[in-house]
């Protein structure tokens, strides 16, 4: 099998579509902290009494009835208050960024870089579905099994390989993370002292079950892919998870409805449920919105682990059996 890894590694250095997916990654992640940090560290436009007079007078700033100096004062006072508005729009906003641009600063900028790993799941089944796919679309798929000598070492292959890439792409988020928030320290970026730590334990319990939903994707594209021969799979793939959601989204399937525990069995259920889970757990400052389940909503991590690991398991038994008893015509 290490033959066949090198191999593979060799064909796969080539792609350099599947490199500009995997640089993609990096690039978005980038893109997305730099700019989220630009937006967190922006101040409200100071107040400009100028351009509210002028407001004011293009309004039409008359009231019948009202002698000029109580119209003045009126419209003194409607300046005063604009202007205490501004300021305590200015108090509240750095009030928030004590919080907000903590998500910029080692450690907790490993999550804000990361997240809930959305980005890295897509690019990886796609790349997964491109490359299986194009080995029936070349019709490469007869040489391939013959060098690799049994179509179970093969898909065995295939999956390890990107099992391994999986996790240079997330140790390279990690690398990325490290080093965009060193670069805010040593240019001299606005920065808020850490005062909310991030819980490494269950970020690093995250970021496990991210790299753990994401094999067993993987593994998923490899079965629609063989069964389906095609690179578009990935397309399947996506329907499949939106008629799920739809379903899952049924008021039956609501807590305490009669079809509450059958809501737990859907594989997409299960993930969102546990990485909620952990993202709360986390402290990470940017995954703050993600709250865990409640006491009905969920029958526990445990669960929630069994339902995606059985999920998996029976991915792989049915990508087995599909590959080892296809006709390959191509």
């Amino acid at each position: 099998m290490r033959a066949l890894l090198r191999a593979d590694w060799f064909r796969l250095r080539r792609r350099k579509d599947l490199w500009i997916m995997v640089i993609g990654v990096g690039l978005v992640a980038a893109f997305g902290f730099i700019s989220g940090y630009r937006s967190d560290v922006a101040d409200p436009p100071p107040f400009d009494q100028a351009q509210f007079e002028q407001m004011l007078d293009s309004g039409g700033f008359t009231i019948d009835g009202v002698a000029p100096g109580d119209l003045a004062q009126m419209r003194q006072q409607m300046i005063d208050e604009a202007r205490a508005s501004s300021q305590q729009q200015l108090a509240d906003r750095n009030l928030q960024q004590l919080t907000d641009l903590q998500k910029y600063v080692f450690p907790q900028s490993i999550a804000t870089v990361i997240g809930l790993g959305i980005v890295p799941v897509i690019v990886l089944i796609l790349m997964m579905s491109i490359l299986l796919g194009d080995e029936f679309r070349f019709g490469t798929i007869r040489t391939s099994l013959l060098a690799a000598g049994d179509r179970r070492r093969f898909l065995a292959t295939r999956l390890l390989l990107f099992a391994i890439l999986a996790g240079a792409v997330y140790l390279g988020l990690v690398g990325l993370a490290t080093v965009l928030s060193l670069g805010l320290v040593v240019t001299g970026a606005e920065l808020a002292p850490a005062t909310i730590g991030l819980d490494i334990g269950s970020t690093a319990a995250l970021i496990a079950a991210e790299l753990g939903v994401l094999l067993v994707g993987l593994v998923l594209a490899a079965l629609v892919t063989v069964v389906t021969r095609n690179a578009l799979s990935f397309l399947l793939i996506g329907i499949g998870i939106g008629i799920e959601v739809a379903i899952t989204a049924l008021p039956v399937f609501l807590p305490g409805q009669p079809l509450d525990l059958a809501r737990q069995v859907f594989l997409t259920s299960e993930v969102r449920l546990l990485l909620s889970r952990l993202a709360a757990a986390s402290h990470a400052i940017s995954l703050s919105s993600a709250t865990p389940p409640g006491p009905t909503d969920s029958i526990g991590p445990a669960f929630e682990i069994a339902v995606i690991v059985a999920w998996g398991v029976l991915f792989v038994v049915l990508a087995d059996r599909r590959i080892r008893r296809m006709d390959v015509v191509e």
